[in-house]
């Protein structure tokens, strides 16, 4: 019988987008220049950009 542990870090659910090539690049540039990995600078531009359009 398999049981299920339960994780105590909060969970998030991947979701994959395509983006231009153009606008690829330059989230490229960005997480190198911020020493991030492209993925989670995507998250950061993401983020900053729902905070601005809220307020």
């Amino acid at each position: 019988m398999q049981t299920e542990t339960q994780s105590t870090k909060p969970t998030s659910e991947r979701k994959f987008i395509r983006l231009p090539n153009e606008l690829a690049e330059q989230v490229k540039v960005l997480a190198q220049q911020e020493n991030r990995n492209v993925s989670n600078m995507a998250q950061v531009l993401i983020s900053e950009a729902l905070q601005a359009r809220a307020s």
